[in-house]
């Protein structure tokens, strides 16, 4: 009886089914989900194997735990359901909540026997064409990182819109405050990446893969006269060393020879984003989210984006960025050489609206009370719903 009334006086507890922890947008994403809960008031918990962002959770606010997230057979998911509920019952668990499409027939085989409530956040809509996704999709709740996935969850899939809330990326405007970062900081990063201070900075987002659209940047980059300018692909070790041997290939061709260059993820991303002249995003596919076209703003750097997925929800067209045809390097010259020939009296006003733009969809603040709302509209929807079977 005790134990219970313990249980009963701790915060409300959640699990996080993330599986791995991989240097991804995902793992990023319930790191962030780690601390709106905390800062709300929770006690998250991340199931997942140790990985490169394990180390990340305890300073996020939650705490790894040693449960499988992803098991296999029949036997393995009995095994792993009564170690769930032996976890549920010491933590006093009220919510699952889904991080990868491969830990949801564990979260559905708990619903369903433990009596708890469960949502999935759907990052990815790619992963969503493996049958093995299926599960995800039965989610009473389902979290859209974007206006688009959210669309497209409905048209594709088939799933009511009544059963979709969209959650976008959270930003900490604290933390992304360009008064607040340095000289110092800034010029560590050009060291990194060995650019001389005093050039103009273009800067484009990792990860380095085809749909981000390299390619049609650079004929675009071709197109502009400035000697002055120096753009910077991001570019992790595990970069795809073919397509690196192709992007090298035609930047010979281009002529753009040092004016283009390869640079490692950064750790300072305030620094980055505060030495960057423009940030640009130009996929030739349809990305589910851009959370760092939104950090940009909110340092106060112009974006400019092409118009796939839900690249034209996180700009303000011509107050805050620019948004461009998918694959027209012209259209795409134009707008960089625009961004970058602006005056400081002009580019200073589009940095306060970029800024305030960043805070009014997108603070931390708000979009930890959308995800607190929609933990809260789950667990009065499973009551009214009553006990699950055992």
């Amino acid at each position: 009886m005790r134990d219970r009334e313990e249980v009963g006086r701790r915060p409300p507890a959640a699990l996080l089914l993330a599986a791995r922890l991989p240097p991804d947008s995902v793992s990023r994403r319930t790191l962030e989900y780690c601390r709106l809960l905390a800062d709300g008031g929770w006690r998250p918990f991340v199931a997942a194997r140790d990985g490169p962002l394990a180390t990340e959770v305890r300073r996020a606010g939650g705490r790894l735990v040693a449960l499988p997230a992803e098991a296999g057979g029949f036997f393995a998911r009995l095994r792993a359901l009564r170690k769930l509920a032996a976890f549920a019952r010491e933590e006093g668990l009220r919510v699952l909540h889904v991080q990868r499409a491969s830990a949801a027939p564990l979260a559905r085989a708990a619903a369903e026997r433990l009596a708890l409530p469960w949502l999935a956040t759907v990052h990815d809509l790619d992963e969503l064409g493996d049958p093995a996704s299926e599960p995800l999709l039965t989610a009473p709740r389902l979290l859209a990182v974007s206006e688009h996935v959210a669309e497209e969850l409905g048209e594709r899939h088939g799933v009511p819109a009544a059963r979709i809330r969209v959650l976008p990326p959270a930003l900490d405007l604290a933390e992304l405050a360009p008064e607040r970062v340095h000289g110092a900081r800034v010029a560590a990063v050009a060291t990194r990446w060995g650019l001389d201070l005093g050039r103009r900075v273009l800067l484009v987002p990792g990860p380095l893969v085809p749909a981000h659209g390299h390619r049609v940047l650079l004929r675009a980059l071709a197109k502009i006269a400035r000697e002055d300018l120096s753009a910077v692909f991001i570019a992790a070790e595990d970069a795809d060393r073919t397509y690196v041997r192709e992007l090298e290939r035609a930047i010979r061709e281009a002529g753009l020879g040092e004016r283009v260059r390869f640079g490692a993820p950064p750790e300072d991303e305030p620094a980055a984003l505060q030495l960057a002249d423009l940030v640009v995003l130009p996929a030739i596919r349809p990305l589910p989210s851009a959370r760092v076209v939104l950090a940009a703003q909110a340092m106060g750097r112009p974006v400019v984006v092409s118009h796939l997925g839900a690249l034209p929800e996180c700009v303000q067209p011509a107050s805050t960025g620019w948004i461009v045809a998918a694959g027209d390097a012209e259209e795409l010259a134009w707008a960089i050489e625009r961004a970058l020939s602006l005056d400081e009296e002009v580019r200073a006003r589009l940095a306060l609206r970029a800024r305030a733009f960043a805070a009014e969809g997108f603070a931390l603040e708000r979009v930890g009370r959308r995800l607190l709302e929609t933990y809260e509209e789950t667990l009065r929807e499973a009551a009214a719903r009553g006990p699950a079977r055992g």
